[in-house]
């Protein structure tokens, strides 16, 4: 994971936060395609590009899926590379306490008043 952080910290230095997230989008979309996750496989191959050995890809990837759903998303992804910019965070993506702003609008679902 320090791997991961140090590669990203390199190719962004002097970025914005905000420019720093769509470069973490347009990676993410360039390793998954039409999708808005990536696998193990995606992700080993994504983090090879970058020269990052496969276990540690691999290590990597078992921190960063936060949800343990068997993939990455540009939350986790954003979380977890961020929070080395940024300062550690308190919580995990679950909890958004990182800032990250979710793709889609943000609806909440009426309560019931009975």
């Amino acid at each position: 994971m320090d791997e991961l952080q140090a590669r990203f910290s390199q190719m962004t230095r002097g970025m914005t936060e905000e420019r720093k997230r769509q470069w973490l989008g347009d990676f993410l979309a360039k390793w998954a395609p039409g999708s808005a996750r990536m696998s193990l496989v995606q992700f080993r191959s994504a983090l090879g590009s970058l020269n990052i050995s496969k276990a540690a890809a691999e290590m990597a990837f078992q921190q960063v899926d936060a949800d343990h759903n068997g993939g990455v998303d540009i939350e986790e992804l954003c979380f977890a590379v961020l929070r080395h910019c940024a300062g550690d965070r308190a919580q995990a993506p679950q909890g958004r306490s990182d800032g990250a702003r979710r793709s889609g609008p943000q609806q909440n679902a009426p309560r019931d008043s009975r």
